[in-house]
């Protein structure tokens, strides 16, 4: 029996949840009853003085309030982002999908190119995983961001080593 009303009250507010989120799509809309409450009633928010020079009706203030309260939030939130990580998480999910990454992973195991600038490694060096980079290229952008990641599998720094490896005559000539 109490699990049974604690069911319908979890319910309820759910329902009172959604119900409060397609009010809002809608007043973004349509500019008319902020809040499901003044919707239920039909109340509408006026002037108590009428004003003669400039009449603005409080819906739409409010819309403009809030349009211009969400742009300011995602101008504060978008810098705070980490687009390369973001990018980077999302194209190793894509990579193992598409097959590319065993391809990727034998070139880099031959020490052929750096994984972040695409060139012949230059003092090439290891931060744990498979791949090889040119020691500048991991150390500047280990610098700039202390979570970085490898931008091939994601795995995260553990230390920057150098690589060691054994250098054949024939890849020479």
């Amino acid at each position: 029996s109490f699990c049974r009303i604690k069911h319908c009250i979890n319910f309820g507010a759910g329902l009172l949840k959604l119900c409060g989120l397609l009010n809002f799509l809608i007043f973004l809309q349509k500019g008319t009853f902020a809040t499901l409450t003044e919707r239920i009633l039909g109340i509408r928010s006026v002037f108590c003085k009428p004003q003669s020079a400039r009449q603005i009706g409080f819906e739409y203030m409010n819309r403009e309030l809030l349009w211009h309260g969400f742009a300011e939030f995602l101008i504060y939130l978008l810098p705070l982002i980490n687009v390369q990580k973001l990018k980077l998480k999302i194209s190793s999910w894509a990579l193992p999908i598409a097959g590319l990454s065993n391809s990727e992973n034998t070139l880099a195991g031959h020490c052929k190119e750096c994984s972040l600038c695409g060139e012949w490694p230059t003092m090439p060096h290891t931060i744990g995983c498979s791949h090889v980079f040119c020691y500048y290229c991991i150390k500047s952008n280990y610098l700039l961001d202390m979570y970085f990641t490898c931008p091939k599998c994601g795995s995260e720094v553990q230390s920057v080593q150098p690589l060691k490896y054994r250098i054949e005559m024939t890849e020479l000539h």
